[in-house]
């Protein structure tokens, strides 16, 4: 997610060799080879909100969403988060509502899968703030770095992912904070990230993935401008405006801007299309509302 107001913001996809893993038939786990990435969304900045609030920590933390147990991994969909570097309470708050909106939205677990040692249940991130590159460049970047094959019962399905914040962009965006994690969470999940792995989901600019489709009533435009990691991975702005998932954070007309972030239906529907389980009957439906509104 950019500004309206900057420049080219996206690094180029790099795709690494498959890093195969075998694991045995223990619950949910079965062989499923992993595949590694490197796909870093950039998020630039634009007019931002007020100061942060809360306490602050520091050191490395892990929180899991949803309502996990020792008996329902295989039941809902679990993001693991590791909290590295200094985070205020109130950042850390927005980030569990963020990650406990989109568990609720994914309905039913997905396959779990052996990747460096380490069983992964759903999907596991690690979300620091750290120096980047100054106040006004880039605001984040985030994106899948492990996916799970084709020959998963969930193919492509991200395993692991990072999130990161520039730490001297934090205060001035402290009022969209909210709106931009769970863009960077969703890129995380799959939306603009994996789609090319999926044979007809995209065509000549156009999602064409049933769920999503039907929702909106036609194929629906992606953006093609804003460069690489911009283009291709995010609901076209023009048509779409202050949709959550376009390219750029709130909506300028050229002379306007509205810091206003909204999501649709549209959204939690394509991630249907590539192969998750969502909620049906969401008061948005094809129209815009408040991601925080709908539990």
């Amino acid at each position: 997610m950019r500004s309206r107001f900057g420049g080219d913001d996206h690094g180029s996809q790099t795709f690494k060799p498959a890093f195969d893993v075998d694991s045995y038939a223990s619950g949910s786990l079965v062989r499923s080879d992993i595949i590694r990435i490197h796909d870093f969304d950039y998020a630039k900045g634009g007019p931002g909100g007020g100061p942060g609030g809360g306490g602050s920590g520091s050191g490395s933390t892990t929180w899991v969403s949803g309502t996990p147990t020792t008996g329902d991994n295989n039941v809902e969909y679990n993001i693991q988060i590791t909290f590295k570097g200094t985070w205020t309470d109130t950042q850390i708050a927005t980030v569990k509502t963020a990650a406990n909106l989109v568990s609720d939205w994914i309905t039913s677990d997905i396959q779990d899968v052996l990747y460096k040692g380490k069983i992964i249940d759903d999907l596991s991130l690690t979300m620091e703030i750290s120096n980047i590159d100054g106040v006004n460049g880039i605001l984040g970047q985030a994106g899948p770095t492990a996916i799970r094959s084709g020959s998963s019962f969930d193919p492509y399905l991200p395993a692991t992912g990072v999130i990161q914040f520039d730490l001297a962009d934090m205060d001035a965006f402290s009022g969209q904070f909210g709106a931009i994690v769970l863009h960077e969470i969703l890129h995380t999940v799959g939306f603009g990230s994996v789609w090319s792995y999926f044979n007809g989901l995209v065509v000549g600019g156009m999602f064409m993935g049933t769920s999503a489709t039907g929702v909106y009533g036609n194929s629906i435009p992606i953006e093609q401008d804003g460069g690489a990691g911009t283009a291709g991975s995010h609901w076209d702005e023009a048509t779409f405006k202050d949709e959550l998932m376009t390219g750029y954070i709130g909506y300028s007309d050229g002379t306007t801007y509205d810091s206003t972030n909204e999501l649709s239906y549209m959204t939690v529907a394509s991630l249907d299309d590539i192969g998750y389980d969502v909620m049906t009957g969401l008061d948005f439906k094809n129209t815009f509302g408040d991601p925080y509104a709908v539990a």
